[in-house]
């Protein structure tokens, strides 16, 4: 049995020889955490005397600095690193191995005295640093409770990862036998497999035109397979004030399991395993074969985005070149010997092989992705969002409360529409898998949830006219409405704010409660009302509310011509706006045509050109772009003058469809 005392002795006699690393990490977190966040807080503290900031922004801004802070995530990391290499190098050294496994003392015992020496080099710093600064903000008046505890639980969640990181890093070292090597299989630890999931992402979008890249989802997925994204996604939770529960337990539970993984490949780990690439010759041409088949299929992805032409032949030349280059890199990493960087030609055809048979699998959709559609009777419901239709949604509340500007209406949709009657749904995918080859295609979203619980999502270019054609018959349909526009799930007293959207103002408007939910009501109930045909008549204003419920996101829509209540209502309210182009406030309109040639202008004075126009300018604010052609020849400066008086230009759009007879005659067209 060995004592106590000397395991305490040699730790201590270990961390004494570790002093130029101390050094360096203590030095290091001194630098770019004590003495940086106390000339940091000071500038807060000058700015807070000039106004510039509060009492409860300096207190904060100094709880983050000191919990969630980016810098302490580069020390964590590079700190790992350091320890992790620095106490288990000697396994990369026959020479150190026999001499400390010849030491009285079990080799477990040895294992745990470098374990915790590398733990007690980043922890005391950390601890110590952290300490010095919550003093000097002790001092200066901003480390409150709310301060400490926030700091504590950042303290938990950095140690807990550098835990994880530093365990990577040891059974990196564990599994090779030279310190380069190592070092390199420390990268692959933490890029192998998020590599790998956006590479099937890449896959997925090159090769299936029906993919929807959810980016946010493979994120999210790869953060999860890496020490490092696992603890940028946990503290980016933890920052926002987001649940993480389920992050810290994936990272203990992994820690737990590599620390067991660890110690049995120690117990294992011949000393002879010192100085060759690989610690366990048998693994050789299993991670030969991982990395090749990756790599070949990346190499192959390259060259067949960046080919204009022949773009198979170039995949395949890809395959071919990654995987005879890494075959021959990772045998002489293996060996240090160029006679040996053709060994295991067998398992490098098999790699091949495996490259062309998964890249297959995607060029021909041997499993039929693209054509594969949920049986209507499987279908619990569905949402569609359609490029350029209603983009309604701008900004939200997130889960702790802070705003979010710029929120993604399609997001919002596919997850809140519930369409039940899928009929117009199925023609418009239908005629995407079987359109032709001229037609004019609009892209389309469509996330079927089935009645098993399960849920698939597809992106299809649909024909145009079909798409039209489903829409009127969706906006029947309540539950297609309430998914695209979240206003009409809102009563009146739930909207803290209202804004008229013109071309060229917006405007707050000042209304009482009883005002605000008459205003909301009578909108809401017009919105539902609202037929598709109804949208073609372009807008000139739109109406902007902020929801108080947090969980319903602030949206703009359009004021229709065809919503007579509600701009009636405005109007009773003090707020005269038209939704269409008022032809006696027009001024001039400029028209310019587009041809081939060049460009023809002309310039039109008369009222009855305004009236013949104006009914038929399309706004280029407007945010239902889907429903008119993308293929106008026309641009049109309105020069008008608003309801102050002012003179304003606004540019505004016609279609090749809807060309008024004056501007026909003056260019001459037919």
């Amino acid at each position: 049995m060995t004592s106590k005392i000397s395991f305490s002795k040699l730790l201590k006699q270990d961390l004494k020889r570790s002093g130029g690393i101390i050094a360096i990490i203590s030095l290091a977190f001194f630098l770019l955490l004590t003495v940086r966040g106390i000339f940091t807080l000071d500038q807060m503290l000058a700015s807070m005397k000039n106004g510039g900031w509060t009492l409860k922004e300096v207190i904060s801004q100094f709880a983050g600095l000191l919990s969630y802070n980016g810098m302490i995530i580069f020390l964590t990391v590079s700190s790992a690193v350091l320890c992790g290499v620095s106490r288990f190098c000697y396994l990369h050294s026959s020479a150190k191995l026999d001499f400390y496994h010849s030491l009285p003392i079990k080799r477990e015992s040895f294992f745990w005295v470098q374990f915790l020496s590398g733990v007690l080099q980043y922890v005391v710093p950390f601890i110590v640093n952290i300490l010095i600064v919550l003093f000097i903000g002790a001092l200066r008046g901003v480390t409150t409770g709310g301060v400490v505890g926030q700091v504590l639980l950042g303290g938990f969640i950095h140690i807990l990862f550098y835990l994880l990181i530093y365990i990577s890093v040891i059974l990196a070292m564990m599994l090779t036998g030279k310190v380069v090597v190592g070092i390199l299989a420390v990268g692959v630890f933490f890029l192998y497999l998020p590599g790998v999931i956006f590479l099937t992402t890449g896959l997925f979008s090159i090769f299936f035109q029906t993919f929807y890249q959810n980016e946010s989802f493979w994120m999210k997925l790869a953060e999860y397979f890496s020490p490092l994204f696992l603890y940028g996604l946990t503290v980016g939770a933890a920052s926002d004030g987001s649940m993480f529960l389920r992050e810290l337990l994936i990272a203990i539970v992994t820690f737990v399991a590599m620390l067991i993984l660890v110690i049995y490949l120690y117990r294992i780990r011949s000393s002879e395993s010192s100085e060759r690439a690989v610690a366990f010759p048998k693994s050789e041409s299993v991670i030969k074969f991982l990395l090749v088949v990756p790599i070949s299929i990346g190499c192959g992805f390259i060259a067949h985005m960046m080919a204009i032409e022949g773009k198979d032949l170039w995949l395949a030349f890809g395959v071919i070149f990654g995987g005879i280059i890494s075959s021959a890199i990772i045998e002489f990493i293996y060996h240090i010997d160029f006679t040996k960087v053709l060994a295991r030609k067998k398992l490098m055809l098999a790699s091949l092989i495996v490259s062309f048979v998964i890249i297959g699998v995607f060029r021909f959709d041997v499993f039929g992705y693209d054509s594969n559609i949920p049986k209507e009777e499987n279908v619990e419901s569905a949402a569609i969002w359609v490029d350029g239709l209603a983009m309604n949604v701008n900004e939200k509340w997130s889960d702790n409360g802070s705003y979010i500007s710029g929120s993604d209406s399609q997001s919002y949709v596919m997850d809140h529409m519930e369409v039940t009657k899928l009929d117009s749904i199925y023609d418009i995918v239908e005629s995407a898998l079987h359109k032709s080859a001229e037609a004019s295609t609009n892209n389309v979203i469509v996330k079927y949830r089935l009645k098993n619980g399960k849920e698939k999502i597809r992106s299809y270019q649909a024909e145009h006219s079909v798409i039209e054609k489903g829409l009127e018959e969706l906006y029947q349909q309540p539950e297609f409405k309430e998914g695209l526009y979240p206003v009409i799930n809102l009563t009146g007293d739930e909207i803290s704010k209202v804004e008229l959207v013109k071309m060229d103002e917006t405007i707050q408007l000042n209304l009482n409660s009883k005002q605000m939910i008459s205003l909301v009501d009578t909108f809401r109930e017009e919105l539902a009302a609202l037929k598709f045909e109804d949208m073609k008549a372009s807008s000139m204003v739109s109406i902007r509310l902020e929801g108080i419920n947090r969980k319903v996101p602030s949206g703009s829509y359009n004021l229709y011509p065809c919503f007579e209540k509600t701009l009636a209502l405005l109007k009773e309210y003090g707020y005269n706006v038209d939704a269409k182009l008022d032809p006696d406030k027009v001024i001039s309109m400029r028209v310019l045509k587009y041809e081939e040639q060049g460009s023809q202008e002309e310039v039109f004075n008369s009222k009855e050109d305004f009236k013949e126009i104006a009914d038929k300018l399309v706004s280029s604010s407007g945010n239902d772009y889907f429903l008119y052609p993308q293929s106008s020849s026309y641009d049109v400066t309105v020069t008008y003058k608003n309801e102050k008086g002012d003179t304003i230009s606004s540019y505004m759009y016609l279609y090749n469809d809807n060309i008024p007879q004056c501007i026909k005659d003056r260019f001459g067209d037919k």
